[in-house]
């Protein structure tokens, strides 16, 4: 026969809940979420090249011509600052040889002024040209229809068709105004070889050799 004791233990055992911990159920698991991704930065278009600097031009040789004034003719020889130049056909200073007794100063063309008389070169040139001076033609006398007997003056006719006068003509200087007018007229009828002379206002009246107008 069992012990009271025993059976008192056995009660009290079996009315006792178990003292095991009971594991918790999990937790499920939280679904993982992706990140948004970031869209693509725009990209910058390429800034436009800079265009090439233009290259500088060639700076001109020291030898090389002058050549602004070539062509020219006598009065437009003076408004570009060059220097007319001549020489005498009878006794040439740039062609040397035999001299005649005679004087024809003949126009040669417009020089750059270090090339011409006023910088030593030879033949001639008009004193007012190298000179600070007044243009004069006193004491010059016409020697044939393009010439005088002094370098820069030229004979001027009257004005008219025909063959020019001699006779009728006088030295007149050749400035940078020979061949300018202002005015509103037409130039007058000239002999033959020769345009008609102006004054930077008008028409003077007079007809002056063609290469002081006029390219040749």
């Amino acid at each position: 026969m069992r012990s009271p004791f025993f059976l008192l233990a056995s009660v009290l055992l079996a009315g006792c809940p178990s003292s095991a911990p009971v594991d918790a159920p999990a937790a499920p698991d939280a679904p993982a979420l992706d990140a948004p991704v970031a869209p693509d930065a725009p990209v910058a278009p390429d800034a436009p090249a800079a265009p090439d600097a233009p290259a500088a031009p060639d700076a001109p040789a020291d030898d090389a011509p002058d050549v602004s004034c070539l062509g020219l003719a006598a009065a437009n020889c003076l408004l570009a600052g060059c220097v007319p130049s001549f020489d005498d056909s009878c006794c040439s200073a740039c062609t040397p040889g035999a001299c005649a007794d005679c004087t024809n100063i003949d126009w040669v063309g417009c020089r750059p002024r270090a090339e011409s008389a006023c910088a030593g070169g030879c033949g001639s040139a008009p004193d007012w040209v190298c000179s600070d001076v007044r243009p004069s033609c006193e004491g010059a006398v016409v020697t044939d229809a393009d010439s005088c007997s002094r370098a820069g003056c030229v004979p001027a006719f009257p004005f008219g068709a025909g063959e020019p006068d001699l006779g009728a003509a006088s030295c007149v200087p050749i400035t940078a105004d020979s061949c300018s007018v202002a005015c509103d007229s037409l130039p007058p009828p000239c002999p033959t070889g020769t345009a008609a002379e102006g004054n930077g206002a008008c028409y003077t009246g007079r007809c002056v050799p063609a290469f002081v107008c006029l390219m040749r």
